[in-house]
């Protein structure tokens, strides 16, 4: 059998980094998303980019998750992944307006991600938990939202 071209875990990655370029606005979103503001590199920073490309995603492997073997080389994996979002809050005295920008992020990730909970057929179902919130501190606006998810799927043993 020939080597795989990708892997199970970095097409279930690329079909979630599919879906969060899938944001388009309203009505269904808060916001609109550039494909190129979507990556799979973990060690990509949100510092250098551009407020005219936000809001911004980072898809990565969570280095969580569980795989239990089952009977005719047959397993159930529990393939934990990390979306962070960032984006930047608008200028104003509003207190709220960080969490405000927060809270849509985390609606856009979790409407995106819940259109096909299958993965493309690749999963038996997709599990958004709850967000993490970080912010700039005093007078910077940049906002990110951590969302834990775990992609259960049964695949062959052997065949990653």
């Amino acid at each position: 059998m020939p080597a795989p071209t990708a892997s199970h875990r970095k097409r279930i990655l690329e079909n979630i980094q599919t879906a969060l370029r899938g944001i388009t606005g309203n009505p269904t979103y808060h916001y609109t998303v550039k494909s190129d503001s979507v990556t799979l590199e973990p060690l990509a920073t949100f510092g250098n980019i551009p407020v005219t490309e936000l809001p911004a995603f980072i898809v990565e492997p969570a280095g969580i998750g569980t795989i239990t073997f089952w009977p005719a080389t047959r397993l159930h994996n529990v393939f934990g992944v990390l979306v962070t979002g960032y984006h930047v809050a608008p200028e104003g005295t509003s207190r709220n307006r960080k969490y405000a920008v927060w809270e849509q992020l985390f609606a856009d990730i979790e409407v995106a991600l819940t259109q096909d909970i299958t993965r493309g057929a690749l999963a038996i179902d997709t599990l958004i938990h709850e967000p993490q919130m970080a912010a700039d501190v005093g007078a910077g606006n940049g906002v990110e939202c951590r969302v834990p998810v775990d992609v259960r799927l049964i695949r062959t043993y052997g065949t990653p």
